[in-house]
């Protein structure tokens, strides 16, 4: 079915086929593989961009929490959370298969958003833990009051978490990281783009989707659901739960065909064998650790992304609070569908991007200018949105006519839109593209260290930030946008930085990473 459809494609005219080449050049590539992985990105970031509007919205309105309780959820929960789940990742890794390590991480997952669409949430006053959360709220000061209510409302802090984990570990980890194997460096600077493709358009199914089941009116003939609310969260889990499956069958789809084991470089094939055969070294997780500070390519990766998690959790919470303030409680779904429709822009953005500059960029700007693109465009849309926050220079003439919480929730929009939009393609392909030039071991250790635990450090070092700016300013997000303004301007210099060291050791690893390739390939001829 599948040779069907990609001779289907294929047939176009001569014009067509000819765009199609100047902007996605794969003919040379295995069309096969090629489609079988972007099925499997498609699926696995709809799953997370359509949990993506739905888990904020669940936190946001949950009685007790607001935006103020998502600064906890990184640190005490996402953080531990993708400790476990990294260190499972290469326990499971160490003692089997690839295949194996898939099906089960992505069953889990699947099994649990099941457990909380059909009981937990449902009878989540049945479940709540309202002795330790009251127990919480007597002892904690009145500056930390939000969080109890994620202790009480438990089901609902463990699927913000599962949520957040599943595009870390499974998009991340496991697809990323697979692409990476079966890839060469030649490969990877037209089918990468291709991939941040999928992930866009997957985006825009999703917001889409999730849009249009939030505005459907509450139909009381629905056995199940007593508010609108509850009828269009059950029909989200439902597309969820569809497209956990479908990441399964493509998955296997991949096995049949044999591309996790065929198509790798000589030098790849020789470094994956000798990766395995020391396995029980080079997989636990404090080995990782070292492995990562002794890299100089590891850890200038590290710095990026450490930098752009924290500039990112800053401004997401501060737009987040803005959300909140434009919608009362008891408008959860036109809440959802707000933010189903940034989700759906930002996937626009990124596909855009993908398309017209990512690809365009990476051939002939290079690595460097690429990857620069998205500290860039925080520094000019990170800009508008902190000065609209700040009443001074919002009811300034400069903004004369426009409503003042209007100007700070869409210039959120803006921002946010075009932070993760770019983040999706440019900054995604960049980074995978970092890994190549490295060792089998360097990959596979490196990755899940940086993707699994450093990006969810950088999301908990923005919680930390405030945390402390709470102590000093109260329990408020909106007293702290001044000083974050100037935390994240530091931390976007330090990026910029670390984008230009990285380049440096890139470079002189691709190099070196091509001779050995040409010598393997010499030395099979030989034989």
């Amino acid at each position: 079915m599948i040779d069907i459809f990609i001779k289907t494609v294929s047939q176009k005219s001569s014009l067509q086929k000819a765009f199609a080449t100047f902007l996605l050049p794969t003919v040379a590539y295995n069309k096969k593989k090629i489609f079988i992985l972007f099925l499997l990105f498609f699926s696995t970031n709809f799953v997370y961009s359509i949990l993506l509007p739905i888990k904020k919205t669940i936190i946001l309105y949950t009685p007790g929490a607001g935006a103020e309780s998502m600064a906890y959820l990184k640190p005490f929960f996402i953080t531990p959370g993708a400790f476990l789940l990294t260190g499972f990742f290469l326990s499971l890794s160490m003692l089997f298969t690839r295949a194996f390590v898939f099906y089960t991480i992505v069953s889990l997952f699947t099994a649990y958003f099941a457990l909380y669409s059909f009981l937990l949430n449902p009878f989540q006053e049945i479940f709540a833990l309202n002795a330790a959360a009251d127990f919480l709220m007597a002892i904690l000061p009145q500056s930390f009051q939000a969080a109890p209510a994620l202790i009480r409302y438990w089901m609902h802090t463990l699927f913000y978490t599962s949520a957040d984990l599943w595009g870390t570990t499974v998009v991340s980890l496991l697809v990323w990281g697979l692409a990476n194997d079966i890839s060469t460096h030649d490969e990877a600077k037209f089918t990468y783009p291709l991939f941040t493709i999928a992930i866009g358009t997957s985006g825009i199914l999703a917001g889409k989707l999730s849009g249009y089941f939030s505005k459907i009116p509450y139909n009381p003939d629905w056995p199940i659901g007593a508010t609108q609310w509850d009828q269009c969260f059950l029909r989200i889990m439902l597309a969820v739960l569809v497209f956990c499956f479908i990441t399964l069958t493509t998955y296997r789809m991949l096995l049949l065909n044999q591309f996790h084991q065929h198509h790798m470089s000589p030098l790849a094939e020789k470094e994956v064998i000798a990766c395995k055969s020391h396995q029980k070294k080079q997989h636990s997780l404090r080995e990782c650790l070292t492995l990562v500070f002794r890299s100089k390519n590891l850890l200038y990766i590290t710095v990026v992304v450490l930098s752009y998690n924290i500039v990112y959790t800053l401004s997401d919470f501060i737009f987040l609070k803005r959300v909140g303030l434009a919608f009362s409680v008891d408008h959860q779904g036109d809440s959802n569908a707000f933010l189903s429709d940034v989700a759906m822009y930002t996937s626009i953005t990124a596909t855009i991007f993908s398309l017209f500059v990512n690809n365009l960029s990476l051939r002939y700007a290079g690595w460097t200018a690429t990857a620069l693109i998205t500290p860039m465009t925080f520094i000019l849309t990170g800009s508008l949105f902190y000065f609209a926050q700040i009443e001074v220079i919002a009811h300034s003439q400069l903004f004369a006519g426009i409503d003042a919480l209007n100007l700070s929730l869409y210039a959120g929009v803006l921002h946010i839109t075009l932070l993760r939009g770019t983040r999706y393609s440019v900054f995604d392909t960049t980074k995978e593209m970092a890994y190549i030039g490295l060792t089998a071991a360097e990959r596979l250790n490196g990755k899940a260290v940086i993707d699994g635990i450093v990006s969810r450090f950088g999301r908990s070092g923005g919680s930390v930030i405030l945390f402390v700016l709470f102590a000093v300013a109260g329990n408020s997000l909106i007293a702290t946008i001044p000083y974050v303004f100037f935390i994240v301007l530091f931390l976007t210099i330090l990026w910029f930085r670390a984008v230009l060291l990285l380049s440096r050791t890139y470079h002189f690893s691709l190099q070196r990473h091509v001779h050995k390739n040409i010598d393997m390939k010499e030395e099979s001829v030989a034989i």
